[in-house]
């Protein structure tokens, strides 16, 4: 099972849940079980074409991860995966 790990920001949407573990393969498939659980965290993560948004940082086990999705198919996880969701914080 893999870890996601929710900023503050997020956690308002999961309950106040920081840390949520889901079974999933891919990063994709991760992604589908978080909607069932907090359906509002993915949209404030990722465009509706699946590239990561601009100000989140998105990490599966310290690798920046741009899209859900490549050309190669869905990042694959393993049951230990750690995915880092990382909230930019920008002001003047």
């Amino acid at each position: 099972m893999a870890t996601i790990h929710l900023p503050p920001q997020l956690a308002v949407f999961a309950e106040g849940q920081r840390r949520l573990t889901v079974q999933a393969l891919d990063l994709n498939a991760a992604f589908a079980e978080l909607d069932k659980v907090a359906p509002m965290v993915r949209s404030q993560i990722v465009e509706p074409g699946g590239q990561v948004r601009p100000f989140v940082g998105l990490f599966v086990d310290e690798e920046q991860v741009l899209e859900l999705e490549s050309e190669s198919g869905a990042l694959p996880l393993s049951g230990t995966s750690q995915v880092q969701i990382v909230m930019s914080v920008a002001g003047g």
